[in-house]
C-alpha cells in the first residue's frame, strides 16, 4: 500500500489510497519502522487533500514522530511540509510558516530536490497570501526551473498554477491564463484529476476578472465537478477569492442565470469541460454582456 501512495496522489485515487492504508495501518503494530511511517504520511497527505484535517493532522505528527525516531531527516522534512500545508488550509499561514521554512532547509540540506519543490510552492503561495509579490514570484520560479531541469510534469504542473495565481492577483490575466492553461494540459497527461480542477477553477477566477460572468461559471461549475471526481476540496486559503468572484459573477448575471450557467460546466463530460477551459472567446464589453464560450 505505502508503495502506491505517489501513484494514488497523482492520479488523484484519493478516496482508494485512504481505504488500503487505513487496513494496513490498523493491521501493523505500532513500532516506528520506515514502512510504518511512509504509510502514516500518505495516509494523512491523503486525508488532507480530502479536506479531513482532523486525522490529516493526528496522522502527521504519528509520521513525524516515527520519522524523527528513526532518524529520518527526508521524512521528517516531507512531514513538516504537510503539517504547515494542514495549517494554511485551516486558516493559520502564522503556524504554517516556520513549519514550511523548516521543511525547505531540511530538503535543501539534504539536496532533496522534489522537498525543495514543494516547500518553495507553498512559502510562494503563503507570500501570496501575504501580499509580498515580489518575494512569491522569486520563490515560485525557482520551483519552476527546478522541477523544469528534473524533468517533473507534476510538479510543474502545480507550479505553473501558482504563478498562475499570482499574476492573476497582480492584474496580468493574460499571463494568468497562459500558465492555467499549460498546468492544465501537465494535469491532463499525468491524469490528476484534482490538479486539473485547480486549473479549470483558476480559469473561473480568470474569466470573472476579465469581465465574463457566464464563462466563469460554468467554469466553476466544471472545476466542482471534478473536484468531486477526484474526491478533493477547494481549501480555505481559496474559498475567500472564490466566494467573492461567485458573488460578483452572480450579481452581474442574476442569480439564476448564474445558477443555470453553473449547472451547465458541472454537467460537462471531461473532454468539454477541457474544450471550455482551453478556449477564449475574448473579454466581453461589460460583466453579464459577453459572447458565449466555444465549447
Amino acid at each position: 500500500a505505502a508503495g502506491l501512495i505517489e501513484f494514488w496522489i497523482d492520479r488523484a485515487y484519493l478516496e482508494e489510497g485512504r481505504g488500503w492504508l487505513g487496513q494496513a495501518l490498523a493491521g501493523s503494530n505500532n513500532s516506528a519502522s520506515p514502512l510504518r511511517a511512509k504509510a502514516l504520511h500518505g495516509a494523512s497527505y491523503l486525508a488532507g487533500a480530502q479536506g479531513d484535517y482532523a486525522p490529516c493532522e493526528a496522522l502527521g505528527r504519528e509520521s513525524l514522530e516515527a520519522y524523527r525516531a528513526l532518524g529520518d531527516q527526508e521524512g521528517a522534512g516531507r512531514t513538516l511540509h504537510l503539517l504547515a500545508q494542514v495549517a494554511d488550509a485551516r486558516g493559520d499561514p502564522e503556524r504554517a510558516l516556520p513549519l514550511a521554512e523548516q521543511s525547505l532547509a531540511l530538503a535543501r540540506e539534504l539536496g532533496h530536490e522534489r522537498g525543495v519543490i514543494v516547500s518553495l510552492r507553498h512559502l510562494g503561495s503563503l507570500a501570496r497570501q501575504a501580499g509580498e509579490a515580489e518575494r512569491a514570484a522569486t520563490l515560485l520560479e525557482e520551483a519552476r526551473e527546478l522541477a523544469r531541469s528534473l524533468g517533473d510534469a507534476s510538479a510543474l504542473a502545480h507550479v505553473c498554477t501558482d504563478l498562475g495565481a499570482l499574476a492573476l492577483a497582480g492584474g496580468d490575466g493574460e499571463t494568468a491564463s497562459r500558465l492555467a492553461r499549460e498546468s492544465a494540459g501537465l494535469h491532463k497527461g499525468i491524469g490528476n484529476t484534482a490538479g486539473l480542477a485547480s486549473s479549470v477553477h483558476l480559469l473561473g477566477l480568470i474569466a470573472e476578472q476579465e469581465g465574463r460572468a457566464e464563462r466563469a461559471a460554468r467554469l466553476f461549475g466544471a472545476a466542482e465537478s471534478l473536484r468531486e471526481t477526484a474526491g478533493s476540496v477547494l481549501h480555505s486559503s481559496g474559498e475567500a477569492d472564490y466566494r467573492a468572484a461567485a458573488a460578483r459573477a452572480s450579481a452581474a448575471l442574476g442569480q439564476d442565470a448564474f445558477d443555470t450557467a453553473l449547472a451547465e460546466g458541472r454537467a460537462l463530460p471531461l473532454e468539454d469541460a477541457l474544450a471550455l477551459a482551453a478556449s477564449d472567446a475574448g473579454p466581453g464589453t461589460s460583466r453579464g454582456n459577453e459572447p458565449e464560450a466555444s465549447a
